[in-house]
């Protein structure tokens, strides 16, 4: 159970003084209520009871589904025993969460009763909304005045559910948050119940509800998350590819749930930005390393110059936008109620003054209300953007960083190239690769020859085009494809953007060789480098040729 002098709940529900109580009487510890236990006690004994103006053959089949299940015992690794059960759902029965949801369902029915118990009194703050309780699963928040009566009818409507279902409340894992209750009535409502006294941050669906300002150290679990993904992957050979689809679709999945909620500081936004860094970059915690794109150019578009990364600050606030829409089109959510109730009242949402009388999470909620308009150009803007469907999408590109228009995105953008291939090509053509040349820019004394030529500098230009290697590469797969040989870095893209546009499949294998050829090129140099093994430009040719010819083949297969 949870006693608080802050209105502590799901929602928003901060920083508002009141003498009141908020009842948690579901816990997921290892000793809480289960689906199991659940369906063991309900369903045994007075489940007719439980079912009851359900048709007679549905009633039927519910008992034969818990009564009739067979179980063995695993011993010492191998299965002995055959025996049928007189309680209890098989497990990873489909009809498990089906009957949960109808206890859940009598147990909150019977919580909005409440009011018509004797010396039941609403929660301050939950009085103009009729709110008693918020449920979700087997997690539960019971809300109520912080007097005895008011206690005393929760319980003695809990002991009613679990007087025909067989669930009791477990007083060690239920607590009780207190809010401006005087020290004696504290003790006497301690005593009376057998609860605990809870202290805040509490973590209700994977979140921490708080009375203040978020800190740093209550994100510790999203971050913990996030370096355990990436603890797995450490060991596999990605490329940065994979690398980067694995933090748009995974790692920033993680984060999508918090950032939904609330606004992310800054110092764990960067936080967060340097572990996804780290590990696009293959750079263990802790250790530094030069790199030749910074995180703000990464998460550009990719037709900015950019690797498609989503930049996290600016998606967070659209994220919080959602509930700005909410508010807009007065959704029926209990959220929404309750805060023009208590919040708004008559005011308008979009003229509302921020003060400090208010909590940091709604200031968030305003911060970003004052972004939007100010990135749409007024209020009925904002309100435009909002109807959209995809209005997320729409606002990230407001808030976003913005770049210069990258020229060579058009060639780079083919679904017929290998998205590895795109991205060191991307990074060649933007000099990003990390040649000789590049590294005795950074300070490091090495000595400048081409791994390739062993005769001039290894330039980008020089390595990728001007090479006697490289050009006998280009040689062979312009009279392939029938293309124009043409040397040089720049020269080559705009023979590209100038006579190689359209849709046919022969241009499109162009554009496929001619990332394959710098992605192949690249990586012979890195195999004569650090490996000492070298191939001839026939047996790279070769590569090239074979790798686009899968790749066509498997799209005209669609």
């Amino acid at each position: 159970m949870v006693v608080g002098g802050h209105c502590i709940g799901i929602d928003w529900l901060r920083e508002s003084w009141f003498v009141g109580v908020v009842v948690s009487v579901v816990d997921r510890g290892e000793n809480g209520v289960s689906v199991q236990s659940l369906v063991d006690g309900s369903l045994v004994g007075g489940a007719e009871s439980m079912l009851y103006g359900f048709p007679p053959r549905f009633t039927k089949w519910v008992l034969a589904c818990v009564t009739s299940s067979h179980f063995s015992l695993n011993i010492n690794g191998s299965v002995e025993g055959f025996f049928p059960g007189q309680r209890g759902l098989r497990q990873g029965d489909p009809l498990s969460p089906y009957l949960f949801v109808l206890c859940m369902e009598v147990l909150s029915r019977l919580l909005r009763t409440l009011p018509t118990h004797p010396g039941f009194s609403y929660h301050p703050k939950c009085v103009k909304v009729k709110l008693t309780h918020l449920i979700f699963a087997d997690d539960l928040l019971v809300f109520t005045r912080g007097d005895l009566p008011s206690i005393q009818a929760v319980n003695s409507c809990l002991s009613l559910f679990a007087a025909f279902s067989g669930l009791k409340i477990n007083p060690m894992k239920s607590s009780l948050y207190f809010g401006g209750v005087p020290s004696q009535l504290k003790k006497l409502i301690l005593s009376t119940t057998g609860y605990v006294e809870g202290d805040l941050p509490v973590r209700y669906l994977g979140l921490p509800l708080f009375s203040s300002r978020l800190t740093q150290p209550m994100f510790a679990p999203l971050l913990d998350k996030i370096r355990a993904k990436i603890s797995h992957w450490a060991n596999s050979m990605l490329t940065y590819a994979g690398k980067i689809e694995l933090i748009n679709s995974v790692l920033f999945g993680l984060q999508h749930f918090w950032g939904s909620s609330v606004l992310l500081p800054k110092g764990i936004v960067k936080h967060i930005q340097k572990i996804c860094k780290n590990f696009l970059w293959g750079i263990d915690e802790g250790h530094r390393r030069h790199v030749f794109k910074s995180w703000n150019d990464i998460c550009l578009p990719r037709q900015e110059g950019g690797l498609g990364i989503k930049e996290v600050l600016s998606w967070n606030k659209c994220q919080m936008l959602s509930w700005i829409k909410k508010i807009e089109l007065d959704t029926p959510a209990v959220w929404v109620r309750w805060v023009k109730a208590y919040i708004l009242k008559t005011a308008d949402f979009w003229d509302f003054q921020m003060t400090s009388a208010y909590s940091w999470a709604w200031g968030s909620i305003i911060g970003c209300r004052d972004d939007l308009i100010q990135s749409t150009g007024g209020i009925a803007a904002a309100k435009f953007l909002l109807a959209h469907q995809d209005f997320k999408v729409k606002a990230y590109e407001l808030f976003r960083p913005k770049g210069p228009p990258f020229t060579q995105h058009k060639t780079l953008k083919d679904g017929l190239i290998y998205p590895k291939h795109a991205v060191i090509s991307t990074l060649a053509v933007q000099c990003r690769l990390p040649t000789i040349d590049n590294l005795c820019g950074r300070g490091f004394a090495l000595v400048n020859r081409c791994a390739l030529c062993e005769q001039d500098i290894e330039t980008t230009d020089h390595l990728f085009f001007c090479c006697p290697f490289s050009s006998a590469v280009w040689r062979a797969i312009a009279i392939w494809l029938r293309a124009t040989p043409v040397s040089g870095l720049h020269s080559i893209f705009i023979w590209y953007r100038t006579h190689n546009r359209g849709r046919s499949m022969l241009k499109r294998m162009r554009r496929c060789a001619l990332c394959c050829a710098i992605y192949l090129i690249w990586k012979e140099r890195n195999m004569r480098v650090f490996k000492d093994v070298a191939s001839t430009p026939p047996a790279l040719v070769w590569k090239i040729q074979y790798l686009v010819y899968l790749r066509a083949r498997s799209h005209e297969a669609y």
